[in-house]
């Protein structure tokens, strides 16, 4: 597997495309296919309750508020969705970067 360094003569330059795909990579493969998810299906399961989008997204980034201020039964999403949802993203972030050429298979 290469390994090299890749320099940079502006630092700016060089902060900025080192975190780029980070950020990239943290919402590619977590936020869109995990945050989504779980906040449809939240929004559809308390559709008619005074939750809302504000609930929703209480429950999505500050969970303990949510439940101090809805209650813990509210915030009912089952586990086996959420791993499912966390397994198929490992699988796409994997898959990504191995059809990418940036990962390769081992080899002795």
């Amino acid at each position: 597997m290469p390994v090299g360094v890749v320099t940079f003569d502006n630092l700016f330059e060089a902060i900025f495309l080192s975190s780029y795909s980070v950020l990239i990579e943290e919402l590619g493969f977590r936020m869109l296919p995990v945050l989504l998810p779980t906040a449809v299906y939240l929004l559809l399961s308390t559709r008619g309750c005074e939750i809302g989008i504000k609930g929703t997204l209480l429950a999505l980034f500050k969970p303990r508020f949510f439940i101090e201020e809805f209650g813990k039964d509210r915030l009912n999403v089952p586990r086996g969705f959420l791993a499912t949802l966390v397994a198929l993203s490992s699988l796409v972030f994997a898959y990504a970067h191995i059809a990418s050429g940036a990962w390769g298979w081992a080899s002795s």
